[in-house]
């Protein structure tokens, strides 16, 4: 089995020669596996494991099955058998005893050796066409500092067979070691000589070697089981804390568990099979096109140190900030990075996904642009929130009297965009080509994220290494054990009973965290006439202030737990809301739940019959909005309709829903009226604030927000535009 999930020809499996290992070893062989028996400290157990090979070679080739690739050595040990000889002989008085010290190791492996080349190396063997079984010399490091420490090496150096050594034996064997080039003949013979003396002194060398493989066999035991318990141990280190019973206490979920099992979610997945979400071809293209974030957290880890380097670049060119220009995708993973990360000692990184003129001001005021570093961030190469921020820097970068403003200005974006070609023609600093198989908003893990990270001060190599960890877990079969298909069987599941309002409660430290997940959750799943909202950033309330249209998903920091917030979701769990909580360990484990979520919305996805990877609305939002900018190119102007309502400052638009009030709308609390009897049971209110955001604003939508829900009991979610527009 091990030797299958390994799938590598040049993987050799130990086994340790005894009885039940010889058996065992000699079924591997027949099957195709390289084995490595081990532990071998008699001549009759040698001579016993060159018959367990050659039977199941000779069976493969009576069985028309293939040898050639199949390896096999003998790891026959050396060092120990001195230390248990010569502790014998220093208890028999002085005399022939002490001269027969240290040489019953050598002797030992040259009786083995004869062994060796008299059935390897005889003629009727070589014409088996089985390849030979070489010889190993295993535990060749000195242990006793009278002897040579390369003695072992120098006296082993045989024909055909394999020595490894420790570093620092090798170093002493090269320093002034002499291989014994003796003829082997009379080695042998010195070597049944001595056994022989050994005997007539009264020492009993097969009880020795026996309770050698006695005590190896316990060893090799108590090695194999601490493995065991450290790979046990970090696989709960890199899962949430608490088992998942714990978690899913008071949510039933097996139908969605056992629909994702049916499917076989996790292997169809990994295999990127479109089918699992839609069957036609024009979408089974552009979903094969879309799952390049399955691999990207391992396809990262070798690019650390490039990203890494050029953080460092930027600090020694005396950076002090660094102004995302993007929008969604390209956005939000740094926008909760720099929230998480951000260290006094790197540059100051900000983000800017607007194009409100005050809030791109509050942002222009405070920077130094000569020691300001631009990274222009979009997949496409051609979003137009970006690319007019872009053109507004640059100029005032010219204007600073900046020599060569490219330097002040990076890329990422994919292969072949027009972001490419204007980077290379304007000469940026860097340009970064991220993997073009990846989606906007599951691009965290991907260019988009890590170099911001880098450069605000992350470790991404953590960060990553969190993420495979959290990968290698979403590959399980076994649902209730992968975090990723668990969470989205949750979430489509809840969803598809009415809790289609999934509101996160996240500690302040990762409170933007939310800003990411909605984005992908809301934009993937949002689509058909279904769809998951997610609710972030809200406060908690009392139990009676939800309608049972919420399913809660807690993300708290292991030792970082708030009273009030633990004992306010024991009430809303005692009330009857779900309550789904995932501990993480520290600030990294962000990595795991970037990986996590984005394999929950895929699972989500499949439960709920979408495609979670197109984005119809976001696309017809743009379109809408190049109408708009067209028409206004065109004629100097925008089309304008008539407000419903309108005082000084404020002018009111209602939508045809609204409009269905039983008055029309002539006041402030009109306005509000129109909506409250409008809306209906578990509908929600979305603010979509196109405002700057600065703390005078966000105080006030905060406090419109929660007086919204406390009043109608319904979510209400909280967005500023454009950003909105991108989700």
């Amino acid at each position: 089995r091990l030797s299958g999930r390994v799938g590598r020809q040049n993987l050799m499996i130990k086994v340790p020669a005894t009885k039940e290992g010889l058996l065992a070893g000699e079924n591997l062989l027949k099957k195709g596996v390289s084995v490595n028996f081990t532990l071998i400290f008699t001549v009759n157990r040698y001579s016993a494991v060159t018959q367990a090979y050659t039977h199941a070679m000779s069976w493969r080739m009576r069985n028309s099955l293939p040898v050639e690739g199949i390896a096999s050595v003998a790891s026959f040990f050396v060092s120990r058998i001195d230390g248990a000889v010569d502790k014998q002989l220093r208890a028999l008085p002085p005399g022939p005893a002490q001269k027969l010290a240290g040489r019953a190791a050598v002797e030992n492996s040259l009786l083995a050796y004869r062994l060796y080349r008299d059935l390897f190396y005889c003629p009727s063997f070589r014409a088996s066409g089985i390849p030979p079984q070489r010889i190993l010399w295993a535990s060749t490091s000195v242990k006793d500092p009278a002897y040579r420490p390369s003695l072992y090496m120098e006296q082993l150096a045989l024909e055909g067979s394999v020595n490894t050594a420790p570093e620092e034996t090798i170093e002493a064997y090269f320093a002034g070691g002499e291989i014994n080039r003796g003829p082997l003949g009379p080695r042998f013979a010195a070597a049944e000589a001595y056994f022989s003396e050994l005997k007539a002194l009264g020492l009993d060398f097969g009880a020795i070697l026996e309770a050698l493989e006695k005590d190896g066999v316990e060893k090799f035991a108590r090695s194999h089981d601490g493995l065991l318990a450290r790979i046990e141990k970090e696989i709960a280190a890199a899962k949430p804390e608490g088992t998942m019973q714990e978690e899913l206490t008071g949510i039933e979920a097996s139908a969605a568990v056992k629909k994702l099992s049916a499917m076989n979610f996790a292997d169809r997945l990994w295999k990127k099979d479109p089918g699992l979400w839609k069957k036609d071809e024009a979408s089974a293209k552009q979903i094969t096109g879309a799952l390049g974030w399955l691999d990207i957290p391992f396809a990262m880890l070798p690019k650390v140190k490039e990203i890494q380097e050029f953080a460092e670049e930027i600090r020694a060119a005396g950076f002090t900030q660094a102004v995302l220009l993007g929008m969604g995708g390209s956005s939000l993973a740094p926008e909760v990075i720099r929230g998480v990360f951000q260290d006094p000692k790197y540059p100051r990184l900000l983000v800017l996904d607007t194009t409100d003129p005050a809030w791109i001001d509050s942002v222009q005021k405070q920077l130094d642009l000569k020691r300001t570093l631009f990274i222009f961030a979009s997949k496409s190469g051609g979003t137009i929130e970006p690319s007019s921020h872009f053109k507004y820097f640059w100029s005032l970068v010219k204007k600073a009297g900046v020599k060569n403003p490219g330097n002040n200005f990076m890329a990422v974006t994919d292969a072949g965009t027009g972001l490419e070609k204007l980077a290379r023609e304007k000469k940026f600093r860097q340009v970064f080509i991220n993997p073009s198989d990846i989606g906007g908003r599951f691009s965290a893990l991907s260019y988009f994220g890590m170099v911001p990270a880098a450069l605000c001060g992350a470790d991404i190599k953590k960060l990553l290494e969190r993420a495979v960890n959290t990968a290698a877990l979403c590959k399980n079969r076994e649902i209730a054990e992968n975090p990723g298909a668990l969470l989205g069987a949750l979430m489509a599941q809840l969803a598809l009973q009415g809790r289609d309002k999934l509101t996160l409660v996240l500690p302040e430290k990762l409170k933007y965290f939310g800003l990411w997940v909605e984005q992908l959750v809301a934009e993937s799943t949002g689509k058909e006439g279904k769809g998951i909202i997610p609710v972030c950033l809200e406060p908690l309330m009392e139990p009676d202030k939800y309608q049972a249209d919420r399913f809660f998903v807690q993300v708290r920091i292991e030792g970082f737990t708030s009273a009030r917030e633990e004992a306010a979701l024991a009430t809303l769990r005692k009330a009857g809301h779900p309550v789904y909580t995932i501990t993480i360990k520290d600030q990294y484990d962000l990595g795991a739940e970037f990986f996590r979520w984005e394999a929950a919305t895929a699972a989500a996805g499949a439960l709920l019959e979408i495609n979670p990877f197109d984005q119809p609305n976001v696309q017809e939002a743009k379109l809408l909005t190049m109408r708009v900018l067209a028409q206004y190119a065109e004629k100097g102007k925008k089309s304008q309709a008539k407000p419903d309502f309108s005082a000084d400052r404020v002018a009111v638009y209602a939508s045809r829903a609204l409009k269905t009030a039983e008055k029309p709308i002539a006041s402030y609390d009109d306005v509000f009226w129109s909506v409250f009897s409008a809306l209906g049971e578990k509908e929600y209110i979305g603010l979509l604030a196109y405002l700057p955001n600065n703390p005078k604003v966000e105080e006030g939508l905060v406090k419109l927000r929660e007086s919204l829900t406390r009043y109608t009991s319904s979510a209400c979610t909280l967005a500023y535009g454009p950003r909105y527009l991108h989700s």
